[in-house]
């Protein structure tokens, strides 16, 4: 915290309440170890991402060993899974991290500044890996999740209704009736359009968090939202190749940043939404 203000809920960040945000990006279908191969070649070992390391997995054949007077079974030599790149801080913690694995690959981050710096990260590997997967694999779903969190500055008995919507869609009306510690969640799918099944989840936790040695209460609200393709009872959706995919892509996940938004609009009141500039 930036202040020293008793009695309130602040923002995790100064103008943001942000702790994450996260891309993922998930195939029909896994590509085959020559394009996976690929992919560690492809990745710029800069000062974003300068660490880098393999994943590795094995396949086994459970309940073979068990048939008697079998000859025992080699074990399989591990086989390339994916690739793991990161940035670190002095600490040790991960900042941000691109996981790339035979169907998906996932690109998170803690240090956030604004939607479209931290998109534009995101797209320059967006390019990369779409050039390599969409030769043998269908793109299948996007999504982008954040959590947000509000810690309460003063003592324990603080009261998380002074930062919420009593009428949000998101908030079961039961959580204002208690004085102690609660969660709230809630989900389901929309149509989004004719091609597109969306996933809305948006879990909302009023909780203590250990944090260097100390308790802390906060606010935490975490959403999740997917835009789902090629689903039963959806029209198909035909994925281009290349720069074209990508374009689709970020059509979508202007989306649902919007959405995003909204949603987090409608949890906290205003006064707080103007504090993260999420309201004029």
């Amino acid at each position: 915290m930036t202040n020293n203000i008793l009695n309130r809920f602040d923002p995790l960040h100064k103008g943001h309440a942000i702790e994450q945000v996260i891309f993922a990006f998930q195939f029909d279908s896994e590509i085959d170890e020559a394009s996976l191969k690929e992919i560690g070649k492809a990745i710029p070992k800069d000062d974003d991402l300068p660490g880098r390391a393999e994943m590795r997995g094995v396949k086994l054949a459970i309940g073979m060993g068990l048939i008697p007077q079998q000859p025992a079974i080699p074990m399989p030599t591990p086989s390339l899974a994916g690739f793991t790149f990161s940035k670190s801080r002095s600490d040790g913690t991960v900042e941000t991290e691109l996981i790339a694995s035979r169907s998906s690959f996932v690109y998170r981050t803690l240090f956030y500044t604004r939607w479209s710096e931290n998109w534009a990260s995101t797209k320059k590997y967006l390019k990369i890996l779409c050039a390599i997967y969409s030769p043998q694999a269908k793109l299948a779903s996007i999504s982008l999740s954040y959590v947000d969190k509000f810690v309460w500055q003063g003592p324990a008995d603080c009261e998380p209704r002074s930062i919420l919507r009593t009428n949000s869609r998101y908030l079961n009306p039961y959580i204002f009736e208690t004085s102690d510690l609660w969660h709230s969640h809630t989900g389901a799918f929309v149509r989004s359009d004719d091609q597109t099944k969306r996933l809305i989840n948006v879990n909302i936790d009023y909780v203590d968090e250990h944090v260097e040695e100390a308790v802390r209460r906060a606010v935490v609200v975490k959403t999740v939202l997917a835009d789902n393709f090629n689903q039963e009872g959806f029209a198909t959706t035909d994925f281009p190749n290349g720069e074209s995919v990508v374009e689709l892509i970020d059509s979508h996940m202007q989306q649902l940043h919007e959405l995003d938004k909204e949603i987090l609009g409608d949890i906290i009141n205003l006064e707080m939404a103007k504090r993260i500039a999420l309201e004029d």
